[in-house]
């Protein structure tokens, strides 16, 4: 379900890798059209691989610092571009409402 424009409250995907160079391959990927469920599933190092990258529907302010402002700023169906935090670089996918 969803709770609304600001509710703090979004649906959000995301791949995790090591390696930068990694991380930009599947951006590029990602840009040319390819899924991210299936890229997720295939490449992310993250417990949420299995279900397509996918974090269900998580509260802006329990999330920290580079990673919080990049979910933020996403729209609907909105890419982000590389964030990198202490885990790794993430792609973050905003869910649609």
């Amino acid at each position: 379900y969803w709770l609304g424009e600001g509710s703090g409250v979004v649906r959000l995907f995301h791949i995790l890798v090591e390696a930068k160079w990694q991380a930009e391959k599947i951006l590029e990927q990602l840009k040319a059209g390819g899924s991210f469920e299936i890229l997720a599933m295939k490449h992310s190092t993250c417990s949420s691989a299995a279900k397509g990258g996918d974090l269900g529907f998580v509260r802006l302010e329990k999330l920290n610092g580079d990673f919080a402002e990049a979910a933020e700023a996403l729209k609907p169906g909105e890419l982000s571009g590389l964030v990198r935090t202490r885990h790794g670089y993430h792609i973050l996918l905003r869910g649609e409402k």
